[in-house]
């Protein structure tokens, strides 16, 4: 049997994991407080696509699944876009509203996770075909909400994105912000897909687009941070 969204997450998380050491490697160089925002964001959507690859790679039983791949995963892409939101509005000046939001996704990732272990369920092993994958057992409410918020998060990230590139004459600063664009939203169609759509009947093949699209808004991010690297040397 092939695990092929765990095998999905496992390229996530090698492509998530290049931008982290491309951009640690940068931080250490500039020293810049974005960047090592930036840097986070990376590392904990790293620990997130890793945690969610382990299932039938690494782990067999069902309540290990639910608990480390599943759950505790949950909280490290709460913490991703709690810094991707700190980012955008860092730059748009509004300090009150951002310590808000992001101290309070922090708290509600936090309690969220702890309810989740609270009444942890075993995963669902489920099989189509040749292929096998595992459902949480989560509930859809929470779900519903997560892709909400996920998805709503990356989108506002997006749109900041898109509005720097709009406004600068920079074809290096264009470019670059054009390709993160291009990146977030399609995670965040992804982060739509499996946690909204995925409660349907049809959750294998919408973790599959979702995870394609991961992967596709992985590689169009890290091209854009490559871009940057390859036209400035």
């Amino acid at each position: 049997m092939i695990p092929i969204v765990s095998i999905g997450n496992l390229i996530s998380f090698i492509v998530a994991l290049a931008i982290t050491l491309k951009l640690y490697f940068v931080y250490q160089e500039k020293r810049s407080k974005r960047v090592n925002d930036f840097f986070k964001i990376f590392l904990f959507l790293s620990v997130y696509f890793g945690l969610l690859a382990t299932p039938e790679l690494v782990f067999k039983d069902p309540k290990t699944i639910e608990l480390v791949s599943l759950e505790i995963s949950f909280f490290f892409i709460y913490l991703a876009l709690a810094y991707l939101i700190k980012i955008s509005l860092e730059i748009l000046d509004w300090k009150k509203l951002k310590n808000i939001y992001f101290w309070g996704l922090i708290v509600f990732a936090f309690m969220l996770t702890i309810i989740n272990i609270a009444t942890l369920q075993p995963a669902v092993y489920s099989v189509q075909g040749q292929f096998v994958f595992w459902e949480d057992a989560r509930g859809i409410v929470i779900n519903i909400i997560t892709g909400f918020i996920l998805g709503v998060g990356s989108i506002s990230g997006a749109l900041f994105f898109l509005i720097g590139g709009l406004k600068s004459t920079e074809k290096l600063v264009r470019t670059r912000s054009f390709l993160i664009t291009g990146g977030l939203v399609m995670m965040a169609l992804a982060a739509l897909i499996n946690y909204i759509l995925g409660a349907s009947p049809q959750i294998f093949m919408t973790s599959i687009i979702a995870s394609l699209l991961v992967i596709i808004g992985l590689l169009t991010v890290f091209t854009g941070v490559f871009y940057k690297h390859a036209e400035s040397h």
